[in-house]
């Protein structure tokens, strides 16, 4: 990982991904860190979809910090989605937020982006159940609730 890293320092993309890859046989055969390192090397796309693909054998092969690789491909699809958000490519971050709501249900934020996307594009109806899943999580949050009563009336 630190080769992979180095290497990515140094613009030498193609390397590093390689170094990574070679990285996999370090715990139980399945290196979830991989994917890791190439989310911290911002290549957070590559990074997500490496644990994605990889979580089913890790859990075949008993891996028992599984949770934690979840995570971070949950927090990575996120961050694309904002980033796709930010930027008005609404499709590309809807998409993204999905991925990253599959991985876990519970991130509340990632509803809030999803209502506002979805209002964006024009689907009231999606925007106020994304609202909704929000609150379920976050039953407290008055700015929310009142946008989405807002929402409801119209």
């Amino acid at each position: 990982l630190m080769l992979g890293s180095a290497l990515n320092k140094q613009n030498r993309t193609a390397e590093a991904m390689q170094a990574l890859k070679k990285a996999q046989d370090i715990h139980n055969g399945v290196s979830l860190d991989a994917g890791s390192g190439l989310i911290l090397m911002g290549m957070k796309e590559e990074g997500a979809r490496f644990i994605e693909n990889i979580l089913p054998i890790a859990q075949e092969r008993g891996r028992k910090d599984l949770h934690r690789f979840v995570n971070i491909a949950a927090k990575a699809w996120f961050d694309i989605g904002v980033e796709h958000q930010q930027a008005q490519q609404y499709e590309k971050a809807r998409i993204a937020l999905l991925r990253s709501a599959r991985l876990d249900q519970g991130f509340a934020p990632l509803y809030i982006h999803l209502g506002e996307i979805a209002e964006a594009m024009g689907n009231r109806d999606a925007a106020i159940m994304s609202y909704q899943k929000f609150l379920e999580l976050n039953p407290n949050n008055l700015s929310i609730r009142d946008r989405l009563k807002n929402l409801q009336n119209q």
